[in-house]
């Protein structure tokens, strides 16, 4: 399955998918200082909550517009499921920022 997360600056849209369908999806909150061992135990939980194991998670990826939390998250998203995150962050402009996740995910 592939996990999915939107970091916005107020809450983080978590999805997983197998293939085309979202099997599960819920929202945390942004909480920039909390560590990489936080976000793995929150995300562990919500997909075991939900009734997946994280293993079952294959490609994991990202987008964020809040660079300070988005090292912590991706690490925290390895630490719980062995996957590393896909990311790329860009600065366009001083009050802008775009980022774009590609996996080879099928």
């Amino acid at each position: 399955m592939l996990l999915v997360l939107d970091i916005g600056n107020t809450e983080i849209t978590v999805g997983l998918y197998r293939g085309d369908d979202l099997m599960s999806h819920w929202r945390l909150t942004t909480t920039p200082d909390r560590t990489p061992d936080e976000w793995s135990a929150d995300l562990g939980s919500f997909l075991m909550q939900r009734g997946h194991s994280p293993s079952e998670v294959r490609a994991a990826c990202l987008a964020s517009v809040v660079p300070p939390v988005t090292r912590s998250v991706a690490d925290g998203v390895e630490s719980a499921t062995g996957q590393a995150s896909a990311f790329d962050q860009r600065a366009h402009a001083a009050a802008e920022v775009h980022h774009d996740a590609v996996t080879g995910y099928r």
